[in-house]
């Protein structure tokens, strides 16, 4: 293809997807003509102007292709950015535009226009393949390609750090301008991990079965796929049939990380083997919880109805949403020592003091009256922490719906701890000491109660689609 039919063909696309005019006029000139054609291919697949690729096809870094400018000196050199003007959503871009890849140092590897890779590059950004959530709408990548001054040194300082989060925001033109970089080439494509228009219907086309395929090993269907559904269907086939079935079909387990993305759980317990921090294959978020450090496991899809499978999917982390902070274990030792001091059979101020007081009773009022409802909605706040979500349509009906059930939790064990511990908590003082037959009771009491807490603690995952 002439330079003069690519240049056209690229300004048609880029208007017909708006990014020229649109969210990508910052970077691209109105009327910008190419110099030079940018080649992308990604596993063998190659980007065309606004080719759709799935997540797991650009897990790899792609190769760059471009001929030499004519009006070019032989020796100059070329800096390239990968870059997303939709994250985290097309409908939200507060993150725009996310840096996925930088090189600086490019050059064309022979004079050959038709067969010419760049080669000799320095990377001041690691590739971060794309990776648009599964509920997301397809993000726009642009690929960019710039003429380097001569002389031009850079490093990753006068990009920026590598981090998850330090990709953000990133300001290509200004980045650009700064350096005297000028624009020759550009291509781009559409990319997304959607997968809620295949999870409850049997073909995208007619005659067509479609299966949703691990992105670690690309060819093992996972069970989420429809044609997997008769073979392992929870409740109308036994455990031992499923794994048969899923052996001799050729699926696998579908593991859904924090991130949102799904791989086969055979798949990723291979790559995470000898591993010692976990990241998602995918996206490359840091899969640990944000204060206690422990690692965060993937959590395997049910599959336990022929109903709608996305309703299965245990809720999962916007793009830039916090993360969990603590895992269950930490969450369980951080109830057990608000409990232990809210749960005393002692009066703590009254111990302190060494002397029974003639405030002991109002002591003891305040904390009944105050101090116990307090604990216990902190209490249930570790037991079903706030979790921000993607928005849904009814996302705001489900958090309310969370915040009533923590309500109701928190009344009924105030209500249990007035049942079983009235009489004993908090009534002892250094002149007041606790029979061995209330001690018992008070002990049996506290029991029961950390018991009911634990309980709602391990089913609130499942109670909530909450895996993390």
């Amino acid at each position: 293809m002439s330079l003069d039919a690519h240049a056209a063909d690229l300004a048609t696309s880029l208007a017909k997807a708006d990014l020229v005019p649109g969210s990508a006029a910052t970077l691209i000139p109105d009327g910008f003509r190419p110099t030079t054609q940018l080649g992308v291919r990604f596993a063998g697949k190659d980007v065309e102007l606004g080719t759709f690729l799935r997540a797991g096809e650009c897990k790899q870094a792609p190769t760059l292709t471009f001929a030499p400018e004519a009006s070019a000196s032989a020796d100059a050199t070329y800096s390239f950015i990968l870059t997303d003007p939709d994250a985290p959503t097309p409908d939200d871009p507060k993150f725009a535009f996310w840096r996925h890849w930088v090189l600086s140092g490019l050059r064309p590897q022979s004079t050959d226009a038709n067969a010419a890779t760049a080669v000799g590059a320095s990377e001041l950004t690691a590739y971060l393949g794309p990776g648009p959530k599964d509920d997301s709408k397809p993000h726009r990548y642009l690929f960019l390609l710039y003429r380097e001054p001569k002389g031009l040194r850079l490093s990753k300082t006068d990009v920026g750090g590598e981090e998850f989060v330090q990709r953000r925001s990133f300001k290509p033109a200004e980045f650009a301008e700064r350096n005297g970089l000028s624009l020759v080439g550009v291509n781009w494509m559409y990319c997304a991990g959607k997968l809620d228009p295949y999870l409850d219907t049997d073909a995208s086309e007619p005659g067509e079965v479609v299966d949703i395929i691990c992105q670690i090993c690309r060819h093992r269907p996972l069970t989420i796929s429809p044609r997997a559904r008769p073979f392992i269907l929870e409740g109308s086939v036994e455990p031992l049939d499923q794994l048969v079935n899923m052996f001799i079909h050729g699926f696998e387990q579908t593991a859904l990380l924090p991130c949102g993305h799904v791989f086969g759980a055979r798949c990723l317990r291979q790559e995470y083997s000898g591993q010692r921090h976990l990241v998602c294959p995918s996206c490359g978020f840091q899969m640990t919880y944000a204060s206690c450090g422990h690692a965060i496991p993937p959590a395997i899809v049910p599959i336990n109805s022929a109903g709608s499978v996305r309703d299965t999917f245990p809720l999962t982390i916007p793009e830039g949403g916090l993360k969990p902070s603590h895992c269950k274990e930490c969450r369980w030792r951080a109830i057990r020592i608000k409990l232990r001091h809210a749960l005393n059979s002692e009066c703590v101020i009254c111990m302190e003091r060494k002397e029974a007081g003639r405030e002991h009773n109002v002591h003891y009022a305040r904390h009944v009256e105050c101090g116990i409802k307090d604990v216990l909605s902190q209490v249930m706040m570790l037991v079903q922490p706030d979790f921000v979500t993607r928005t849904t349509a009814d996302s705001v009906r489900k958090a309310r719906e969370e915040t009533d059930r923590r309500d109701v939790n928190t009344a009924l064990l105030y209500a249990m701890v007035l049942t079983e511990l009235e009489s004993t908590m908090w009534r002892e003082t250094a002149t007041n000491r606790l029979t061995s037959e209330q001690r018992r009771r008070h002990a049996a009491g506290v029991n029961a109660i950390e018991s009911y807490i634990l309980e709602l603690l391990m089913l609130s995952g499942n109670t909530c689609r909450r895996m993390w």
